[in-house]
């Protein structure tokens, strides 16, 4: 939902997302400088002993980057114990530069719109094979890389053997005995197989790491997604001419698409100011931009319908970060999904419950679009739904 080049922007008295860039350093500052020269000799001095180490190995990776650790602690070796984390505090990605697949992230528990929340070199993933850029021993843990904690599954057998009974899973509980011959299979009849797909939408969709590289099969998937002229009414139905496109080449079978943000976020809707005496909100479903976009997306699912479309998944924004922009989606999220309920082509993926408890790694400084990360875990809620509806990811 990013506004662009040949679109009018928001009001100029809107709320913008603003990255703090600098913070003083203080004494925690000078701390880190000294830890991190430290760490520097000492790589400079292993350099000289031996070829050959992974960058895991010289910062004691396996040991102490991302282990997990209590206060006192004295066993994070060059680190810190930030938040039960062995980590660096920084304030921007080029601090974590020396550390495998590291960024500047606001410690867990915060939230990106706090501009003083303390922020430390941090590894994001969904899945365990993401963390293997730290080492074999650290496991996906709550959308984090840590070490010292539970495993999810049996530790492999390159796992540090200091952390091999800390890594040991907890016994399986007893299946379920079934009853009555037990459930059907969800997918018994077999699986639809959809070839023919295309990506529809905004800059949710098509930011710089664009969501559609991370589907599951993503050489079926023509993306079509755009970062300018993509809203559903506003400008002339920029998703329809995204449809139109690709369906000039080749009909079309499964539609995965988002769309709405870029109308709430460049229009704008007449309101009393806020708040009102009655309580109710400032903006409502007679605003304009949300009535025109909630018409464009039922016309839409109307033309999918006429021209063969199988199956449409409509996957709807968290909740933006930027007050101004998340009231208006608050009102067009019930709209759009009443649409899509109405249709027999369309299914509603609600993204809140996905991105809950995790908007400092999913979604990106500007409040609006989603990290990398956040695209993968947007990939799967996508694939999840494609096994309820039987369809082959």
């Amino acid at each position: 939902m990013r506004a662009e080049r040949g679109q009018s922007s928001a009001s100029s008295s809107e709320p913008r997302w603003v990255a703090q860039e600098g913070r003083q350093e203080g004494w925690k500052g000078a701390r880190r400088r000294r830890s991190r020269w430290f760490v520097a000799v000492l790589a400079g001095l292993l350099g000289v002993a031996g070829c050959g180490l992974r960058a895991d190995e010289t910062i004691g990776g396996e040991t102490h980057f991302l282990r997990t650790c209590e206060l006192p602690s004295d066993t994070c070796g060059p680190f810190d114990c930030l938040g039960r984390v062995c980590s660096w505090s920084c304030d921007r990605d080029a601090d974590c530069a020396s550390l495998p697949g590291a960024r500047c992230m606001p410690e867990q528990g915060t939230l990106l719109e706090d501009a003083e929340a303390p922020r430390r070199c941090d590894v994001p993933c969904v899945h365990e094979d993401d963390c293997q850029v730290v080492s074999a021993a650290h496991r996906c843990e709550a959308g984090m890389c840590r070490a010292g904690v539970p495993a999810s599954v049996t530790p492999s057998s390159t796992a540090s053997p200091e952390l091999e009974t800390e890594l040991d899973p907890e016994p399986e509980a007893e299946p379920p005995a079934a009853s009555g011959g037990g459930a059907p299979e969800l997918c018994a009849g077999g699986r639809v197989s959809l070839e023919r797909r295309v990506v529809l939408g905004d800059s949710f969709f098509a930011t710089t790491v664009p969501f559609a590289d991370a589907l599951e099969g993503r050489e079926r998937y023509d993306d079509r997604a755009r970062l300018a002229l993509n809203a559903l009414a506003l400008g002339g139905r920029g998703i329809e001419d995204q449809y139109a496109g690709a369906r000039a080449e080749r009909p079309v079978d499964l539609i995965v698409m988002t769309g709405g943000g870029a109308d709430v976020l460049l229009g704008s809707c007449p309101t009393s100011d806020p708040p009102l005496e009655d309580g109710s909100p400032a903006v409502d479903a007679s605003c304009p931009i949300i009535a025109e976009a909630v018409a464009a997306a039922r016309d839409l699912l109307a033309r999918f319908g006429r021209e063969g479309v199988t199956r449409v998944l409509y996957v709807f924004y968290p909740d933006p970060l930027v007050p101004a922009v998340r009231e208006r989606v608050d009102v067009l999220r019930p709209l759009v999904e009443e649409v899509c309920g109405a249709s027999d082509l369309c299914h509603f993926i609600d993204l809140r419950p996905v991105f809950e408890g995790r908007y400092d790694v999913y979604i990106q400084e500007d409040g609006l679009n989603p990290t990398e990360v956040g695209s993968r875990a947007v990939a799967e809620a996508v694939g999840e739904a494609l096994d309820e509806l039987c369809i082959v990811r």
